[in-house]
């Protein structure tokens, strides 16, 4: 999988994911559906599609939800693709994912990856 190069050595930085949104009642649904879902079980308790991801960080801007991940030995295929059913969600309540943290390339490889979950 193209995208665990984004995951899996930890250099102690925190890699942000946003998912924009057109409006700030966009955001409060996105927010919602996270709370709805019990924000803790995407991490613990079953998580995403039967993958317990590791812990994430969301902080809710005006516009966007911004999340934060520990690169790591924790992340591995499984993790990554529920992860990113997870963005795909998010998304789906009218975000679009950005990734400049990782610059203009991982942004098109999140992207994509994105687009085939």
């Amino acid at each position: 999988m193209k995208l665990l190069r984004y995951f899996v050595t930890d250099d102690g930085s925190l890699p942000e994911l946003e998912v924009r949104y057109s409006n700030p009642n966009k955001v409060s649904k996105a927010f919602e559906f996270l709370f709805a879902n019990n924000a803790r079980n995407v991490t613990a308790g079953g998580g995403i599609a039967d993958c317990t991801l590791p812990d994430l960080g969301v902080l809710v801007m005006p516009s966007s939800l911004n999340i934060d991940y520990r690169m790591g030995s924790a992340w591995g295929a499984s993790e990554v693709n529920a992860l990113l059913i997870l963005l795909k969600e998010l998304c789906g309540l009218g975000g679009t994912l950005v990734a400049p943290w990782w610059g203009a390339e991982g942004e098109h490889e999140f992207t994509e990856a994105l687009r085939r979950a």
